[in-house]
């Protein structure tokens, strides 16, 4: 089975190098303010034909990217980011922020012969 993940993420956590980054995101979960849920991400940026930009820690940053829950532990290997908010900008990012956009969470399975859900 395959998962494809796209939302909004407030940045919390950044480190790598040169060949990839990773670290910990922050997401809204729903339109309750004090709603949200923390993920792992990592992201190979050794081609020169990536797909993912650069961000810093509190950045707000669409991602999209392979979703993977396990042992109470959501994980994200990023295909894109695109860098909405930075703190570079005149004001700082605050996870306050983020839109009320929900995450979007897409399956894909082969089907099995003889089975049903």
């Amino acid at each position: 089975m395959s998962s494809v993940f796209i939302t909004f993420c407030f940045i919390k956590t950044v480190s790598g190098n040169s060949k990839f980054l990773n670290g910990t995101a922050i997401y809204r979960v729903s339109d309750d303010e004090d709603e949200f849920r923390e993920l792992n991400y990592k992201g190979f940026t050794r081609n020169s034909e990536t797909l993912i930009v650069d961000f810093e820690r509190n950045s707000i940053v669409l991602m999209i990217g392979r979703y993977v829950y396990h042992q109470n532990a959501e994980y994200l290997s990023l295909i894109q980011t695109v860098l909405l908010l930075s703190p570079q900008t005149d004001s700082a990012c605050a996870l306050e922020d983020l839109p009320y956009i929900f995450p979007l969470l897409i399956y894909s399975a082969p089907a099995v012969t003889n089975s049903y859900i």
